[in-house]
This record gives structure tokens, C-alpha cells and sequence, in this order.
């Protein structure tokens, strides 16, 4: 039936032979007898038989062919001349892609009207003379887990690494009394399956992708995404996405101080990280207090970021934010690293907010405290060694000497001792001073040189170490996301900030079991003094 349609429709399109002419028509005929007295059957046009060039003309030996055909069949079906069949209901199933002529063939021979004859027929000929074919599919049942797993997971950074490394995926496979997926089905042995399935799930579960324009459409479509991302600004190609719980928002207005800090690592692409950040040593924790994703990192971007920060605050709070050196109330000091395009920022911020508008470096000194940690760095960098963790004449190093800047009992001291290491050090450590010879690092570095109150700036916090803790909990959860993922992972972050500190103050208990009391850091002391070596 087959061959009959295939030539029946080629007649019936005017493509069985190469010039149609009126009275092609595919008819069934025999060869003379050939010696042995077998007369061999062809299929050809009818025309052909007259023409003088027969190349032109449709023509099939069904002799000569490797096929075998069914010619009784085929001499009945062209010499009563039936209509094309609508559907090819007839069903022949051969198996083609054994290597080895000697292999099983199968046939299904099934009737057309079932209603007749509901019965079908099953044939199979030859030896098997080759091992079954490894699996190549596992079950569907075991694969629609799979991908339910994944979407369950809704990690837009999900890969086939980060999923084999999934805790989910190993309690998956221990239901199935296996470690890896291997042991469960031998075809996820090739894992482009999996790989596959990864970016399908990311595909579907983010369809605007996982940077930018997916943190626009998470938050339209995801509420409780909504109550985290709070403000998205975007101006002269600078963009900045503001993170943060209310109760996180209305902590930082409480607070009379706190820490500022960019990182580097936490985003894959423009956007860096900017953490603000607090110790509370009634909790013994750092406190997360707000994020925000920025693609700059110049002075006015700073200043744009302090502006929505603080614009935010007011909005969260219902009152204008404060500073204690305008306002004598409110926010007394903020901790930073010496980072010119944040100091310049922040200075130009509340030169906006000063009414007599003095200048951005004047707004500095009355606010701005640099972090110590930072600035010992800088004279380990340059001296290439750390002579604060112990040496055997500390006093008499040019490390001493530089770091004595922080403890000058005046300004006067302080420029003094500026003037005697650009006369006597070298001229890396000249450089040095004089870049901690401006005004503002001045004022940062020592309370001398500062306008703020000198009981403020004694009673905060020197160092930066509260944000850089923030920066290393955020790389718990990944470094260098997606910016989609980066927000994500710092949801869940900062919400276990907050549960961590409602639990402290609803029924006192800690985050961690460790006590930091006087009397356990007294003896903890004695014992770590027992166990040094006697010099």
C-alpha cells in the first residue's frame, strides 16, 4: 500500500516522470521471460512504452531492488486501478538500525476496521546477535520529580553544578537508596540531561532573565519580593536597587552611628554591592541594616545613593532624617574607608542638606570617622609588614611612627608629625603622609583634627569590621550571582538578621550558644596563656 500511494501521488502533483505529458500514468508490467523462464515485474508510465527517450518517463523494477515487494499485491492495486487512500492505516514496524544483517526484524500487521477484526498480528524473524542497548532515557516518573525539584529550589543561579551540590537533590536520592543520581538510573551517567533541565527551569521560572529586567519583574509579580526591594532609581545611566525590611529601615534612624562599605565580589557584571551596617553589643552580632545594588562607583553616584538612602529612611519613618551636627539630634557619626569617591558623595549629600551650605570637606569633619582597620593596611602595604602583631622593637619602626598619627594629643601634633615623616622617611612614606595630610583624612583618622564632639567620636566604633562581616555572610550564599540571585539570597539573609534579633529581645535567646560573658572570656583567657610556650 505504500508504494502504490507513494507512486499514485506523484502522478497525481505531475512530478512522476520529468516532462508530464497527457496520459502519464503509472501502469504495472512484466519483462519477457528471462532464460531461467521468470518474467520480472516493473512499475512504469504508460507513456513510456512509445516514447523515444524512456529517461524521461517514471520507471521502478521491482526486481532489482533490495526492498522486497509484495508484487501480487501491487499488480491488483494497478490493474483495478483503486483511489488513493485518504490515511495509510496500515502500520508496518522494521527494525533498520541493527549493524548486523542477522538481527530481528519485527512486523505489526494491523486491520483496517477493528470493529471486524479487533485482533492485530505480531511477526518476528531472525536471531539476536547483539547485546540490548544501554538505557538511554531514565523513567518520566523519576524525571517530573526532578523538575520539580528544581522549581521548588527557584534559584535563578541554578546550575548542573550547583544542583549536584544541592542538599535537596541528595535527600532525592537517598529515597531512592542511592548517593548520586548514577546509582539511580544508569542513563544520568551523561549529564547533559540534567544540564539541559537546569537552563530550561531558569528559562521558565525567569523569563526576564537574571539581571535588571528580572528584579523589575520578580518584583511586580513576587509580593513578599515587593516588602525587600524598596526603591529602584535609575538616572543618567546610573542605577541603584535599595534593599531592605522596614524593621532594618527604622533600625538604621534609631541608630547615633553606623558603617558604610562596598563590595566587589558579591555581583557577577556592573553592579556592586553598598552594605550599611551596626554592632550591637547587647546581642553580640552585626546587624545588616540596608543594601544597595549600584552599576557606579564615581562621586555623584555616591551622592545619588546617600540621597535615595536617607530619602527612603524618611519616607519608612515618616520623619526627615537627622544629622546631630545640624539638626543637634539625631545621627552623630558615620564609618567609612578612606575611599575618595564616597567621602566626596557623602559630603556633597549633606552640603544639600546644610542651610548656610559650607563647603562638602566642612560637612566631613563634623560627621565622618574612617575606619583604623583600613588605615593600618595602608602602612602594611607600603612597609610590607604588619609590626602591630608583634615585634621585637616595634617602637623604633617606621610603622610605629606612621600609626602614632591616630593617638596625637592636637592638631597641631598631628600635622607636626605629618611634616617630620615627609622630611625624614622614605619617599613611598612621603607620599603617604601627604595624602593623610588632607583636612577631611585628618579629621576622619583623629578626634583632634575633627570638628565632631570628642566624647562622639571616643565612643564609636573605629572600624569597619561590622560591614565586612555583612559582605562575608552575603558570600555564604554565593559569589559573583546574577543580580536577580544576589537580591534573592540577600532576602533570606536579612530575614534571619531580623528573626535573630526579635528572638533576642521576645525571649533571649542567642544566635549562637557561645557565652561572651566577662568571667567565660576571663578564664578563656588564663587558658590560652597556659598553653603558650615557655621562651
Amino acid at each position: 500500500h505504500s508504494v502504490f500511494r507513494a507512486i499514485q501521488k506523484r502522478f497525481a502533483v505531475n512530478n512522476g516522470c520529468s516532462f508530464p505529458q497527457p496520459g502519464c500514468r503509472p501502469i504495472f508490467g512484466r519483462f519477457r521471460p528471462d532464460i531461467a523462464g521468470v518474467c520480472h515485474p516493473f512499475i512504469t508510465c504508460a507513456n513510456r512504452l512509445l516514447a523515444d527517450n524512456k529517461t524521461l518517463h517514471f520507471f521502478l523494477n521491482l526486481s532489482s531492488s533490495s526492498v522486497s515487494y509484495d508484487v501480487p499485491l501491487l499488480q491488483s492495486l494497478f490493474e483495478s486501478e483503486s483511489p488513493i487512500l485518504d490515511n495509510e492505516l496500515c502500520g508496518v514496524i522494521e527494525q533498520k538500525t541493527s549493524r548486523r544483517p542477522t538481527c530481528v526484524s519485527f512486523r505489526v500487521l494491523i486491520p483496517l476496521d477493528l470493529d471486524e477484526c479487533p485482533y492485530a498480528i505480531f511477526l518476528s524473524t531472525g536471531t539476536h546477535s547483539h547485546p540490548p542497548p544501554p538505557p538511554t532515557k531514565p523513567p518520566q516518573i523519576i524525571l517530573d520529580e526532578i523538575l520539580d525539584l528544581m522549581k521548588r529550589m527557584r534559584n535563578p543561579d541554578l546550575t548542573l553544578s550547583t544542583f549536584l551540590r544541592s542538599p535537596q537533590l541528595k535527600e532525592f536520592c537517598q529515597r531512592y537508596d542511592g548517593k548520586e543520581l548514577s546509582q539511580i538510573h544508569y542513563s544520568f551517567v551523561n549529564q547533559d540531561k540534567l544540564s539541559a533541565l537546569t537552563t530550561k527551569i531558569r528559562a521558565l521560572l525567569f523569563p526576564q532573565g537574571r539581571d535588571f529586567n528580572g528584579v523589575v519583574f520578580e518584583r511586580q509579580r513576587n509580593v513578599k519580593y515587593q516588602t525587600y526591594v524598596r526603591r529602584i532609581f535609575a538616572e543618567n545611566d546610573c542605577i541603584m536597587i535599595i534593599c531592605g525590611f522596614d524593621q532594618q529601615i527604622q533600625f538604621l534612624a534609631s541608630l547615633s552611628s553606623f558603617e558604610v562599605d562596598m563590595s566587589y565580589k558579591r555581583v557577577k557584571g556592573a553592579f556592586n554591592e553598598v552594605i550599611f551596617a551596626t554592632f550591637l553589643p547587647d546581642h553580640n552580632k552585626v546587624f545588616t541594616l540596608l543594601r544597595v545594588f549600584i552599576n557606579q562607583e564615581t562621586a555623584e553616584s555616591y551622592r545619588l545613593l546617600f540621597q535615595q538612602v536617607f530619602s527612603l529612611i524618611s519616607e519608612v519613618c515618616g520623619r526627615p532624617v537627622e544629622f546631630h551636627y545640624l539638626h543637634n539630634s539625631g545621627i552623630k557619626a558615620v564609618v567609612v574607608d578612606m575611599d575618595a569617591k564616597q567621602m566626596s558623595g557623602l559630603g556633597h549629600y549633606l552640603q544639600s542638606l546644610d542651610p548656610l551650605c559650607r563647603p562638602w570637606t566642612w560637612q566631613l569633619k563634623n560627621v565622618i570617622i574612617f575606619c583604623h582597620v583600613h588605615f593600618k593596611r595602608t602602612i602594611t602595604r607600603l612597609l610590607g609588614s604588619d609590626m602591630d602583631l608583634g615585634s621585637e622593637e616595634p617602637y623604633h619602626s617606621p610603622w610605629f611612627r606612621m600609626k602614632s598619627l591616630l593617638s596625637c594629643e592636637s592638631e597641631d601634633d598631628y600635622y607636626h608629625l605629618i611634616a617630620l615623616l615627609q622630611d625624614n622617611e622614605s619617599s613611598e612614606i612621603v607620599q603617604w603622609a601627604e595624602h593623610k595630610k588632607h583636612p577631611v583624612i585628618a579629621a576622619g583618622l583623629n578626634k583632634s583634627c575633627s570638628l565632631m564632639n570628642p566624647t562622639f567620636f571616643e565612643s564609636t566604633r573605629n572600624i569597619t569590621n561590622a560591614v565586612e562581616q555583612s559582605h562575608y555572610k552575603s558570600y555564604w550564599m554565593g559569589v559573583y550571582d546574577s543580580l536577580l540571585g544576589a537580591t534573592l539570597g540577600s532576602f533570606t539573609i536579612d530575614q534571619r538578621d531580623i528573626d535573630q534579633y526579635n528572638a533576642r529581645v521576645a525571649f533571649g535567646v542567642y544566635h549562637n550558644s557561645r557565652d561572651n560573658s566577662l568571667e567565660t572570656r576571663y578564664y578563656n583567657h588564663l587558658g590560652n596563656e597556659s598553653t603558650q610556650p615557655v621562651s
